[in-house]
């Protein structure tokens, strides 16, 4: 990825995203098919070894909130992508790259080191190239103009994302209850 974009501007790199999104929706199976897929941009380790907490918790709350809030029609549970949870191994980057693509909702969770890494850049815009699949949310970064180091989704704005930075805010959860009890959970994996 950083390779093919590092001198290509945005719009050459929002179409190789989308490209790349195409071909990856023909390859994935159901078992990359979850409800929500938790980006960010990873937990960090202080100089001490100890990991950023504030991160680490954010993500287990949003995780377990979202599968506890959230079923099917059939009232099974919505399974949630947070690549913490993965086992290392050697298909890691491949079950990450398939899962953003085949999830149906993308919680990217932007702060200041979000637009720096460019496996988070690669999540945001694949998740952005697929219309209605984004939900951006704000941790520790406060907007005080509308500019932004890359576009947001059509028709999200800053202060619309201030308004709403928490994924386990009612508002949130309501429009995700509603998208997934009409949804069947035989069409998502059964991982959670």
């Amino acid at each position: 990825f950083h390779q093919d974009t590092r001198l290509r501007p945005l719009k050459a790199v929002e179409n190789w995203v989308s490209n790349i999104n195409e071909k990856i929706q023909d390859v994935a199976t159901k078992e990359h098919r979850y409800g929500v897929f938790l980006s960010h941009q990873g937990i960090k380790t202080d100089g001490y070894g100890y990991q950023d907490s504030k991160m680490k918790i954010i993500m287990d709350l949003s995780k377990n909130r979202l599968q506890n809030d959230l079923c099917f029609k059939d009232k099974k549970k919505v399974p949630v992508f947070l690549d913490m949870d993965m086992i290392p191994g050697d298909r890691q980057h491949e079950t990450m790259l398939f899962s953003v693509c085949k999830s149906d909702k993308v919680m990217v969770f932007l702060d200041k080191e979000f637009f720096a890494r460019k496996w988070c850049l690669m999540e945001y815009f694949l998740a952005k190239s697929r219309n209605g699949a984004i939900m951006p949310f704000l941790v520790d970064m406060k907007i005080d103009t509308p500019v932004m180091p890359i576009p947001l989704p059509t028709g999200v704005v800053c202060s619309e994302m201030v308004a709403i930075s928490e994924p386990t805010n009612e508002k949130v959860l309501g429009v995700l209850r509603r998208y997934f009890c009409e949804k069947e959970s035989s069409e998502y994996t059964d991982r959670y």
